[in-house]
């Protein structure tokens, strides 16, 4: 975004547009990357100063390209002594009016004997932390191409803090915008097209096009600056859309009053000589979410939530976009196990209206979820008349025991549906040791499932036994029990159980298979002996 005197705009029957910078401002984004990479090592003074030497070609042009390459400028003060601590320390030690230059050098002389520098380098510290006289440590670099398409987009934006609405009409991966759209509390409603004969419940896979409207600052009856900033952060998150087209309606003052003018933008458009759409944004200026950053969460509940450990369940923070009516929702977390995914949402303290939407998207949502509402709201179960949603209050601590019970039940009817899907297995013929997860992963299937299957379909005549994880052949059993039936030590049995590549966890299952029991004289395998039951 651009400070709104660098806005430069046109405007022709009803519309406006933006003034954006094309191919014939390369050369002077060229000469402006340059002023700023010889000022490296500077002061931010001297740079400022070579820059008003430019702005007399195109002022508001000049300042708005200066402005995005600030934002990749490090400039901090170049000194080991506080400034501030050094102006009072002089200041301190004027007892009287300053009349001749050499009582001001006296002064400066004490002062800098103080802190152990010179008079000059105290001068040259004393006023650092002023913007001017900070220097430029570092400058990220960046083509003119990418410098001036980033200053089309902050134009978008800076109109944007006009808007009275926005139309967003995407195509595709629409994902990011409506997670922008949700997270920024934007006051939106949406509508989609889906795709023929797909019934899924997540819009981000079963929809082709999404039609967004939002309201826009301008429309607020006092419009906030946060507003009006997460509504203008849209604009990179859009572009980076394959197909995108945009339509808003804007305010703008005139001389007899305020009018309100349509500006309309797509992905066809060539912005500067390039299909945005064909050319992804390599660096968005004000990008709004960045994916390597630390995960947050919006409570100190969601913070005890993630911590706990669901089994073989995995959890992922906002997994998803699910639609509700006319509205979007982001449930806070998912749990996935296998073919199952279960949502969870955790309902805080809100106020009315915010409780009162909450209740009416979740009775929207046609998907499994867990509910988790602050005992001191205001509602009840029979509120939230989703027949996918199980509903649970909390106190203070999250109930994990009845969530655990939950899950368990979602477990049971998938592994019905996995009994019915499983017929007979095909043990791989002339193996010994045969790894039941590497086979469910084969079939494709749970190893609950599988296990259970198998030991309905084992029997006396079988060649296997299952130990574990495991299906170990008979003969083999056999074969180690003669091995270790003149053996005393654990040791020597664990030897034996490495040459047979045994896994660590069906050791005793075997032992206690073949009538042994481990009879442990200290910590050591060494003083272990086994002995017939």
């Amino acid at each position: 975004m651009l400070p709104s005197e660098l806005l430069v705009t046109k405007t022709y029957k009803g519309k406006v547009k933006p003034v954006y910078a094309s191919s014939k401002h390369i050369k002077t984004a060229d000469m402006l990357i340059e002023a700023f990479n010889r000022n490296i090592g500077n002061t931010y003074g001297n740079l400022m100063e070579e820059i008003q030497g430019f702005e007399e070609m195109n002022y508001r042009l000049i300042r708005g390209l200066t402005q995005i390459l600030l934002r990749k400028c490090r400039i901090e003060s170049n000194v080991d002594i506080d400034p501030v601590e050094l102006r009072q320390a002089v200041f301190g030690e004027c007892s009287k009016i300053i009349t001749s230059r050499e009582e001001r050098d006296n002064i400066l002389y004490n002062v800098a004997k103080k802190y152990s520098i010179s008079k000059n380098e105290l001068e040259q510290n004393l006023w650092a932390d002023i913007d001017e006289n900070k220097i430029i440590k570092h400058f990220q670099p960046i083509s003119s191409d990418e410098l001036l398409k980033q200053y089309n987009i902050s134009l978008i934006q800076t109109l944007f803090f006009k808007a009275v609405d926005l139309d967003i009409k995407i195509k595709g991966n629409f994902k990011n915008v409506l997670q922008a759209v949700l997270r920024s509390r934007l006051m939106y409603s949406f509508n989609e097209v889906p795709v023929s004969n797909n019934n899924n419940e997540e819009i981000d896979r079963g929809i082709e096009t999404v039609n967004l409207h939002i309201d826009g600052p301008a429309s607020i009856f006092k419009m906030t600056e946060r507003y009006g900033k997460s509504f203008a952060k849209l604009v990179p998150h859009i572009l980076e859309c394959h197909s995108w087209s945009i339509r808003a309606d804007i305010s703008h003052k005139t001389t007899s009053g305020k009018r309100v003018l349509e500006f309309t933008a797509s992905s066809s458009d060539d912005i500067f000589g390039l299909k945005t759409s064909q050319n992804r944004i390599k660096e968005s200026p004000n990008t709004l979410y960045d994916n390597n950053k630390k995960t947050e969460f919006d409570s100190s509940i969601e913070y005890e939530f993630a911590q706990f450990s669901f089994r073989e369940w995995s959890l992922d923070r906002e997994p998803a976009i699910l639609k509700a009516g006319k509205y979007a929702f982001i449930p806070d977390f998912s749990l996935k196990k296998g073919n199952i995914t279960v949502y969870v949402e955790i309902i805080g303290f809100w106020t009315h209206d915010y409780l009162k939407k909450k209740i009416a998207k979740v009775n929207e949502v046609d998907v499994p979820i867990i509910l988790l509402i602050n005992n001191k709201l205001k509602c009840s179960e029979s509120d939230f008349k989703s027949k996918n949603a199980d509903v649970m209050f909390y106190n203070r601590k999250i109930p994990y025991k009845q969530i655990m019970q939950i899950l368990k039940r979602y477990e049971e009817k998938e592994l019905e549906k996995e009994h019915d899907r499983i017929k007979n297995i095909d043990v791989p013929p002339d193996k010994n040791i045969i790894n039941i997860n590497d086979l469910a992963e084969k079939e494709n299937v749970w190893k609950k499932a599988l296990k259970q299957k198998l030991e309905d379909q084992l029997n006396d005549d079988s060649e296997y036994l299952i130990f574990g994880d495991y299906l170990i052949n008979k003969n083999l059993i056999l074969e180690i029990d003669l091995q270790i039936q003149n053996l005393k030590t654990y040791s020597d049995v664990v030897d034996v159980f490495n040459k047979y590549e045994l896994d660590k966890q069906v050791y005793y299952p075997v032992l206690e298979h073949l009538g042994y029991k481990v009879v442990w004289k200290g910590l050591s395998e060494d003083t272990a002996e086994i002995q017939k039951r």
